[in-house]
């Protein structure tokens, strides 16, 4: 693993606790092109899905586990959910939220 490109996001979710927005660096980490695994969760559901990054059970640190030792075997065949990733995370970029916001503006000019 040491030689891999991986991002962990573990950011636990429940009704009382746990995150909510977009994460500025789950953005990051999928722009860099790293490989995410992340809880399947809503916090990171709404960005993430099975094609684009692995995601396990909330709370199941034997998949945890599974998963690195599957990406310590498998890296290099997980080239495809990278590049996905990194494309998702296109959409979230500074230029494009400009360009969201502006033209939300020109809709009430």
């Amino acid at each position: 693993l040491k030689k891999v490109d991986v991002s962990v996001a573990l950011t636990f979710s429940s009704d009382s606790m746990g995150g909510g927005g977009l994460s500025n660096a789950l953005l990051e980490q999928m722009c860099s092109g790293n490989l995410i695994i992340a809880w399947d969760n809503p916090i990171f559901k709404q960005i993430l899905n099975e094609s684009n990054a692995l995601l396990i059970k909330q709370g199941d640190i034997d998949a945890l586990v599974n998963t690195f030792v599957k990406v310590s075997k498998e890296f290099i065949f997980m080239s495809e959910i990278r590049l996905k990733c990194q494309n998702v995370s296109f959409k979230y970029s500074s230029k494009n939220n400009k360009n969201y916001f502006l033209n939300v503006l020109n809709e009430y000019e």
